[in-house]
């Protein structure tokens, strides 16, 4: 799959991405949950429709989209961030910034 098609899926998800960012949980979940069946090949609809999901603390539903985007893209870039006593080194929003930056690179996420 080349550069230009995971530009688009980024660019698609794009407007649950800021929902998400503003705190528009419940309106993230909609949107991102739209794109994700009718684009049911996005793996960045599905990752952040997880990441929506997370901040609900809908997590089993989270752990689905997580693995979901992970089956659409088994090489993706993975970060670990560790979490010791409930608590990650990294809030998930500076997970999710990270990911729209190195996508936006080209790499995969």
């Amino acid at each position: 799959m080349d550069d230009e098609v995971h530009a688009e899926r980024l660019d698609a998800a794009e407007e649950g991405i800021e929902l998400l960012r503003d705190g528009e949980t419940e309106r993230a979940i909609a949107a991102l949950g739209r794109l994700a069946v009718a684009q049911a090949d996005n793996e960045y609809a599905h990752f952040f429709l997880g990441n929506a999901h997370y901040a609900a603390e809908s997590f089993e539903r989270a752990l689905a989209c997580y693995v979901r985007a992970l089956e659409l893209a088994p090489r993706a870039r993975r970060w670990f961030v560790g979490k010791r006593a409930g608590k990650r080194a990294m809030q998930q929003e500076t997970i999710g910034k990270l990911m729209v930056r190195a996508a936006r690179r080209g790499q995969r996420v």
